[in-house]
């Protein structure tokens, strides 16, 4: 998937920040980190998984989702209201979501 000159770099750049990700998810074994070094791939892959089940997730719950964030911006919970507006107003653009009573 990576032709070799990036995967070097993303070899490189990750030996760089191994340390950081080591102090930050306490969860990763010197195994996790290891595999992720020798084959950058099943990160992306991962990575675009786990971005993919979250769209599904807003999607499935869309309307509820929605309705919570405004309920909490009114109450003057300090969330951006309006990115999120567009957001699901982007998604019901193309027909991901259907606000339609």
């Amino acid at each position: 998937m990576l032709d070799p000159q990036t995967r070097q770099q993303l070899q490189t750049k990750f030996q760089q920040i191994k340390p950081q990700l080591k102090g930050q998810f306490t969860g990763l074994t010197d195994q996790d980190l290891e595999a992720v070094k020798n084959d950058p791939d099943t990160l992306i892959e991962e990575t675009v998984r786990a971005m993919s089940d979250l769209i599904d997730f807003v999607v499935r719950h869309s309307e509820a989702l929605i309705f919570l964030y405004v309920f909490a911006d009114q109450l003057g919970v300090p969330l951006p209201a309006i990115p999120a507006l567009l957001g699901m107003g982007a998604l019901a653009a193309v027909g991901k979501i259907n606000f339609g009573v």
